[in-house]
């Protein structure tokens, strides 16, 4: 039984979404870093990027899933906050030794077309009806933009949107933590 759900930055598992959030999005709002996440690969790789990222993140090769995934985790980090405190690529290889889990997972989901047909998750939102739910959006997520959120807000009946006006995608960005608590506490003690 699913008492309610807060859900956070949106994000609906379709091929649009993954070229808008790491090509598109970056391309158009921070080309430096759109940049240099894609010369980073070899020049016979970057004609497609993701496709690239997805293949080394998943290559058999530590030292290969490496490499990408700091490149990668780097990336999102700094494509998630309104002002970065980090907006540079580790491209002189200079990175944690922790392998940061996030590239891999997403890579894995990528390349799985993650796991349902293009535009399920929109399709099959009117099967929440009855599912208090709130979704907290960042006004200027880049990664995953309030479109998303506002389909499914028009698919799930009964659904509050939250959308945070000074907010990008990082649960970090001001605002963000603060609406998540308050729904969950809306949510689970009834006050409304």
């Amino acid at each position: 039984c699913v008492c309610g759900m807060v859900l956070r930055a949106i994000f609906l598992g379709t091929r649009a979404e993954i070229d808008w959030a790491f090509v598109e999005g970056p391309r158009r709002f921070r080309p430096e870093l759109h940049e240099a996440f894609v010369n980073w690969l070899p020049e016979h790789e970057r004609t497609d990027p993701v496709a690239a990222y997805v293949a080394r993140l998943t290559h058999p090769d530590l030292s290969v899933r490496a490499a990408a995934a700091h490149i990668w985790n780097a990336y999102e980090r700094a494509l998630s906050e309104l002002t970065p405190s980090d907006p540079v690529l580790p491209m002189d290889g200079r990175h944690s030794e922790r392998l940061p889990p996030t590239p891999i997972m997403e890579a894995h989901y990528i390349a799985n077309d993650f796991f349902m047909p293009d535009g399920a998750l929109l399709e099959d939102a009117h099967r929440l009806a009855g599912i208090p739910g709130v979704l907290v959006q960042g006004r200027y997520d880049l990664l995953c933009p309030p479109v998303a959120a506002h389909a499914i807000a028009r698919a799930w009946p009964g659904v509050e949107l939250n959308i945070v006006d000074a907010a990008g995608h990082a649960m970090t960005e001001p605002g963000v933590m603060a609406a998540m608590r308050e729904a969950l506490d809306r949510l689970a003690f009834g006050a409304r």
